[in-house]
């Protein structure tokens, strides 16, 4: 049992914390962007280098910037 409530303890902590990004993420205006490959995939995505949160997909001119 001790095990199931640290597991529940844990998953609590984990929605305040990705409640938390998620507020924070809202807040930024994300003025600088970056291209990379989304974890375990081949997919090109752009994302804020302030707050890390995905954007949207890169134009071709942003694909050949990242590829060089």
């Amino acid at each position: 049992m001790e095990n199931v409530d640290n597991i529940n303890q844990i998953e609590k902590q984990i929605k305040v914390l990705e409640k938390q990004k998620t507020t924070l993420q809202s807040k930024c205006k994300h003025t600088d962007t970056r291209v990379k490959f989304e974890n375990n995939t081949n997919n090109m995505r752009v994302y804020c280098c302030d707050c890390n949160v995905r954007l949207g997909f890169p134009n071709k001119e942003e694909i050949s910037n990242f590829l060089k």
